[in-house]
């Protein structure tokens, strides 16, 4: 039986301890929030998402940065197919339809470790990989629809793994993760909001419903150096009002999550009380600066991001979204 004493799956979750601490920001909330005994597990998850993300949108921009992308993909698909004793004996550098990326064995074996302990479903992270296969191939979006659509895939499923971490189960609470869902699809939407020009800029893609809110690429392109013009704000502030509904919907969450009886329910509801407020605040931004994301990325200093912290360190409630 492997287990964590294993001295490879010990290298394993130091690598995606390594990982999680490249981004110093996730990893303080991580080590304060989260449970001294799962947070190896936080760490293994966290890694495969960042790795994955910067499979999707780090190869740069045009047909042959997209193939790469889609390859580097395929072959995390192969990888989460593997078993963990297929990481740890043999070598799956052996398996030729396999081509390892540095890094990837300590990632896989892991992951494989913290999927069995928690059964998390296999489909929660084929989900995110589907996600990011898609951003190769529709880089243009007509309708709010097609948006909310894709955040089920891209950005769901990470809600619902954090919640399996924690012991809830989909079976036991179906409408507690219905509302996981709302806030994490309103966090896409915020981010869509929130990186309009990056999007187009740095990766050529758009992430708005272009015939919905009476938008152009034509338009976009040719206001990207001009002065802020109100038409674009104007498109843009009706789709953060149904965003921040997203999140008013979801804030259902933390009473049910005091509703059960699990050890950690309180620390899972401080987690997920963080990254909404974050998101929230974030969203606050956006219509503060009227939607003018085209031409100026909103984002929280560092005294909003300490702030949200010491608000969910003292704060007595965990049955509703922190103020």
């Amino acid at each position: 039986m492997i287990d964590a004493s294993h001295p490879e799956v010990h290298a394993a979750y130091a690598y995606v301890r390594r990982v999680l601490r490249g981004n110093s920001e996730n990893f303080s909330v991580t080590s304060i929030f989260v449970p001294s005994e799962l947070r190896d597990d936080f760490a293994a998850v966290y890694a495969f998402c960042r790795i994955a993300d910067d499979a999707a949108d780090e190869t740069g921009i045009g047909p042959a940065a997209r193939a790469r992308s889609l390859t580097l993909l395929a072959q995390m698909r192969l990888a989460l197919d593997l078993p963990l004793a297929a990481w740890i004996r043999p070598a799956p550098s052996q398996n030729p339809l396999l081509q390892l990326q540095p890094g990837w064995t300590q990632l896989f074996t892991a992951l494989s470790l913290t999927r069995s302990r928690h059964d998390l479903s296999i489909t929660l992270f084929t989900d995110l990989l589907t996600a990011f296969e898609a951003d190769q191939h529709k880089i243009r979006y007509d309708t709010l629809s097609e948006l909310i659509d894709y955040s089920t895939k891209s950005a769901n499923p990470v809600g619902r793994i954090v919640l399996h971490l924690f012991g809830f189960r989909p079976a036991a609470s179906p409408a507690l993760f219905d509302r996981s869902d709302d806030i994490c699809t309103a966090l896409q939407l915020t981010n869509f909001w929130q990186d309009v020009r990056r999007d187009l800029v740095e990766r050529d893609r758009i992430y708005l419903p272009l015939r919905e809110a009476g938008l152009t690429e034509e338009y976009l392109r040719s206001s990207l150096h001009s002065s802020p013009h109100p038409a674009f704000g104007a498109a843009l502030l009706p789709l953060a009002a149904q965003t921040s509904d997203l999140f008013a919907r979801g804030g259902e969450i933390f009473s049910l999550m005091q509703a059960h009886p699990l050890p950690h329910a309180r620390r899972a509801a401080r987690v997920v009380q963080l990254f909404d407020a974050g998101g929230r605040a974030v969203l606050d931004s956006v219509i503060a600066m009227r939607g003018a994301t085209l031409w100026h990325r909103p984002r929280l200093s560092k005294w909003s991001k300490l702030r949200l912290i010491f608000t969910a360190l003292i704060s007595p409630r965990y049955d509703r979204p922190l103020s």
